[in-house]
């Protein structure tokens, strides 16, 4: 199969925006398919339920993601219900020292938007693997949901407005889990 026979198909799976040739590559060493520049809303984490484990890693993320932003979440709460109007509610991921550590941490910063009682979830990530999408979302709408929770204890009903949104400036696959997707193609 062609590489932009591969890119078209999964791109289907996602409501994503239209791509030019240059967006996608496979990588020098054969190894993944790399999609750049990717922005994308996604309904449900089991979108490729060929490679996707329907485990949910929760102690992981508790353990590496939590700590990181346990102190922020209530500052940028506490800045929703004060500013219902702020671009500024963010929750940063992103480590400066990065550079120092083999593994970046993938995702760099979460940003909430309250329309009215509608709050809205985007996700920021540096890269992001299609096989681990469902523990990656699974993961942000726990998130969604606490943050949800705390405003209505504050502010009365709160909706989700839309699926969560998600930007990713490497959306990849790797070539094992290509031939699991398509072997039945």
């Amino acid at each position: 199969m062609k590489q932009d026979e591969i890119v078209k198909i999964l791109l289907n799976k996602f409501k994503s925006v239209e791509l030019s040739e240059e967006s996608y590559r496979i990588s020098n060493l054969g190894k993944f398919l790399e999609i750049q520049n990717c922005h994308f809303i996604c309904e449900h984490p089991y979108i490729f339920k060929e490679i996707c484990s329907n485990e949910y890693d929760e102690k992981w993320y508790e353990d590496n993601y939590f700590p990181i932003i346990s102190k922020q979440l209530p500052k940028c709460i506490e800045l929703l219900c004060d500013e219902p109007d702020t671009r500024r509610a963010i929750l940063v991921l992103a480590d400066r020292e990065c550079y120092d550590k083999n593994d970046f941490i993938c995702t760099e910063y979460v940003q909430l938007f309250l329309n009215g009682n509608h709050i809205k979830y985007i996700v920021n990530m540096r890269s992001s693997d299609i096989a681990k999408f469902p523990t990656d979302y699974n993961w942000h709408l726990g998130i969604l949901n606490k943050i949800k929770n705390e405003l209505e204890d504050k502010m009365g009903k709160i909706y989700i407005k839309d699926p969560i949104e998600w930007n990713a400036g490497s959306l990849h696959i790797y070539e094992n889990d290509i031939k699991k997707i398509f072997k039945n193609i």
